[in-house]
């Protein structure tokens, strides 16, 4: 008859608990986060340098890609001599979206970074639009960013022969848009060097960055390539890597596969001759922020997923936080610990009545 009862207040308990729960889910209510002023800020520099090269492109005669279907000007061609390895159309399109810049804050103050702090920036062609975003945020958030963009892209990343990524950055600090931030590119793609390429296209593009005054280096020796990164970087608080660049994710590319904030405690591949730039910083103690799958990355964060039409900036969740109701909390942490408190006086109950 005891058991029963003990049984019986176990389920009312459960129950109780279990009540408390839903309570608690169906009454959270969105309300604005506290560094939402700043994530519109952000989104609204990124749409601006967004508008910025879909005008680059225009004077240059570059049509836009016809799967860019929110005309957003950020998706390149298919595939061309420039193009470096193969890339989803939809990630491309998810990630032309001002509120990408939003998340990029959200994951900057995650990280800790505080104005002033010095963060050092890989930024790959193959995703010029998630670029754009973390470059935003860092201007925002007022960090001292450090830029070595590649000039190497996936399909339909800043591929077109005309206008690779690193020249786009160039001509949005030129036109006020963003800090200086670029300190110097690289081609990319096989060795970092781009031997995948075509030849005349490769040249042609480097040739227009130097009379951009653009520094543009070719090592293709693996560890001197890492070793001229971590110098040009310097002391920073926080590494950036955005795409599949070979220098930021090393010769393993797969063995990273966490994707957004990487906090010095999380697991990563231990560091040996084949290691990238994210795990080096990583090893170091330092918070890395890893962009490149981003079906995995907008899941994470409450983002769409290559969305039908692009949201209102300031409406996705990335700009909110869910408040729950104290009381029912209480309740539900109350009865969670005399769930516990019960269970455990049972067990030992039930072991000293076998031991006798």
């Amino acid at each position: 008859m005891k058991r029963r009862r003990e049984g019986i207040l176990l389920l009312l308990l459960t129950v109780f608990l279990f009540a408390c729960g839903l309570g608690i889910a169906q009454n959270g209510r969105l309300i604005p986060a506290e560094n939402r002023a700043v994530k519109l800020a952000a989104a609204a520099r990124m749409q601006a340098c967004m508008d910025a090269v879909k005008g680059y492109k225009s004077e240059r005669g570059i049509p836009l890609h016809p799967g860019d279907l929110h005309q957003t000007g950020m998706l390149g061609e298919e595939f061309n001599g420039m193009t470096t390895s193969l890339g989803a159309l939809e990630a491309k399109r998810t990630s032309a979206n001002s509120d990408m810049a939003a998340l990029a804050v959200e994951l900057l103050q995650q990280a800790g970074m505080q104005p002033g702090d010095r963060v050092g920036l890989g930024l790959s062609g193959s995703f010029p639009a998630l670029n754009l975003a973390m470059l935003s945020a860092c201007a925002e958030l007022g960090l001292d960013t450090v830029c070595i963009a590649s000039i190497g892209s996936s399909t339909h990343g800043a591929n077109n022969p005309g206008l690779t990524f690193p020249e786009m950055l160039s001509l949005l600090i030129s036109d006020g848009l963003l800090p200086d931030s670029l300190h110097s590119a690289t081609i990319g793609g096989d060795y970092d060097c781009g031997r995948e390429m075509d030849g005349q296209l490769r040249e042609a593009a480097v040739e227009r960055l130097e009379r951009r005054g653009v520094d543009l280096w070719r090592e293709p020796d693996y560890q001197k390539n890492l070793q001229k990164r971590l110098e040009i970087y310097g002391e920073i608080a926080c590494y950036v890597n955005v795409g599949g660049n070979l220098m930021s994710l090393g010769r393993q590319e797969d063995s990273i596969r966490t994707q957004g904030l990487i906090p010095p405690e999380a697991p990563l591949h231990p560091v040996d001759g084949n290691s990238g730039m994210l795990e080096l910083y990583h090893a170091q103690g330092l918070p890395v922020i890893h962009l490149l799958n981003l079906k995995r990355l907008t899941a994470d964060y409450g983002l769409a997923f290559d969305p039908v039409s692009l949201p209102e900036p300031g409406t996705s969740a990335v700009y909110y936080r869910i408040s729950y109701p104290r009381l029912p909390a209480l309740l539900a942490v109350f009865s969670a610990g005399a769930v516990l408190i019960f269970e455990r006086k049972r067990r030992r109950h039930d072991g000293t009545s076998a031991r006798g």
